[in-house]
């Protein structure tokens, strides 16, 4: 008689199985014939893999509308067929795919989309933080501004814009990038230009806001960092940065 083995021991070795074949099945996960197991495997496997490409038609519906439906089905089997997404969760399964989208010469509008689409959810489901508003910023002495320390939020993320897919997220503005925030409990997504999204992606990288600004007037010396900033405290996508 096999010894009955612990429900962590069980899970892990059914997750073993279900992902290396039947070679790794150990005796004690199952009773009954080596075809009744066999024919009980394929069936869960079934199950897994059915549920795994409902999750991503989930993740990327519009995508999905864009490509069309046999198409996007079709790469989200190949997609997952060549191992993107193992050991992840059901939302987890798309973080890779906009890029694998790109690497397989899908359209750019079709890959710009998934990347947004993506990025929405990483919002959605991101931290809870208050962001720096306006009036804060506005009550700082000079002092304490240029040695404000500022990073992104963790629900707002800037990705380059493609034309043919604003109408489809409901933007008209023809901008070089899109900006997604969520100060609070919707995610918005604006149209911006190039000096705004390159003064968002600077405040991950720099040490305060005049090394941030000085790096931006060098990039961009016909614009006005002021500008930018107080449209990215609106947005509510900077938040102080305390350590």
């Amino acid at each position: 008689m096999v010894p009955p083995i612990s429900l962590a021991d069980a899970q892990l070795q059914m997750a073993r199985t279900i992902a290396q074949g039947p070679e790794a099945l150990t005796e004690a996960l199952f009773v009954g014939t080596p075809v009744q197991v066999l024919r009980g495997l394929k069936v869960h496997a079934n199950t897994i893999s059915h549920a795994r490409l409902v999750a991503l038609e989930a993740t990327f519906p519009r995508t999905r509308a864009l490509i069309g439906e046999a198409i996007f089905n079709s790469l989200s089997r190949d997609y997952l067929d060549t191992g993107n997404g193992r050991n992840q969760p059901l939302d987890g399964l798309g973080r890779h795919f906009a890029d694998w989208l790109q690497a397989n010469a899908i359209a750019p509008e079709c890959v710009t989309l998934a990347r947004f689409e993506w990025l929405w959810l990483e919002s959605y489901h991101a931290t809870d933080m208050a962001p720096l508003s306006v009036s804060a910023f506005a009550a700082l002495s000079p002092s304490e501004v240029l040695e404000l320390r500022i990073k992104p939020h963790p629900a707002a993320h800037v990705l380059r814009n493609d034309p043919d897919i604003a109408t489809i997220i409901g933007l008209d503005a023809p901008a070089e990038w899109l900006l997604l925030a969520r100060p609070e409990a919707e995610v918005m997504a604006y149209a911006i230009a190039d000096a705004t999204a390159s003064l968002f992606q600077l405040f991950a990288t720099s040490d305060n806001l005049a090394d941030a600004f000085e790096t931006f007037l060098l990039r961009h010396p016909n614009s006005n960092p002021l500008e930018a900033m107080q449209f990215l405290l609106a947005a509510g996508v900077l938040r102080k940065d305390e350590s």
